[in-house]
């Protein structure tokens, strides 16, 4: 049965791969050094698929960038690949269980490079951009999820300069409480994006600076890494003292 994403074709041999590059370790006995870049060829022994069907369909998932190529009938999957996974759990899909789904989130955590968040945490922020391609109308293979700082324009609206960045990030998706489940993540991915500054407590607050030659500079503080409260989207008054005495 073919199941569309986003207008993207998945089919049970497709998971079959998929399946088996994620969680090869798990099945047959296998070894766990066998779940990175398992071959085609055993999993059309051990399926009893055709190595042709394999070969096929491996070749679709790298033209929708979910695979890529190691060496001659190895694969492993990108990152777009296990965020697309975790897409098709999170909108239903049948295809996708829980284990394969909570596999999936920890080799994105991997690859994000955000080791120091819960799985809850990351897992709420996937949930954020899936709600933000929903609201920007796009398709999962017509983002870029590589870059994790990047990702989070999926879920920032156009104009964000007059409110603080929890607020209108809360009103633009329409889930507060998702938002605050997932703020340390979002604080990290603006961290990372923004420019930043590093205050005399050792802070950092990433700012959004404007005001034209000659006027008065504004800004906003968009995430702090505080010492205190670690990432947070909040209004810290030391902080804002400080980049004031910093700024003006």
């Amino acid at each position: 049965m073919v199941h569309p994403v986003n207008g993207v074709a998945l089919d049970m041999v497709h998971m079959i791969i998929l399946k088996y590059l994620i969680l090869g370790s798990m099945f047959k006995g296998l070894n766990v050094r066998d779940a990175e870049g398992f071959s085609l060829y055993k999993i059309s022994m051990i399926e009893n698929v055709s190595i042709a069907t394999l070969y096929r369909r491996a070749l679709e998932l790298m033209n929708y960038g979910i695979l890529a190529k190691m060496s001659r009938g190895n694969y492993t999957i990108t990152t777009k690949g296990y965020f697309t996974i975790l897409y098709l759990y999170i909108t239903g899909s049948r295809l996708v269980n829980n284990e394969l789904a909570t596999a999936s989130l920890r080799r994105l955590k991997q690859n994000w490079g955000l080791e120091e968040f819960s799985d809850d945490e990351v897992f709420n922020y996937v949930k954020l951009l899936v709600k933000g391609m929903e609201r920007r109308r796009l398709s999962v293979l017509g983002i870029c999820v590589d870059s994790f700082p990047r990702t989070v324009f999926l879920i920032l609206p156009e104009k964000f300069r007059k409110k603080p960045v929890r607020e209108a990030i809360s009103e633009y998706i329409g889930d507060e409480a998702l938002v605050k489940s997932a703020e340390r993540v979002i604080a990290k991915a603006i961290l990372e994006l923004f420019p930043t500054v590093t205050l005399k407590d050792s802070c950092e607050a990433a700012l959004m600076v404007w005001g034209r030659q000659g006027d008065a500079i504004r800004y906003r503080t968009l995430a702090l890494r505080c010492r205190i409260h670690g990432y947070t989207l909040g209004e810290c008054p030391i902080a804002n003292n400080l980049i004031n005495l910093l700024i003006h």
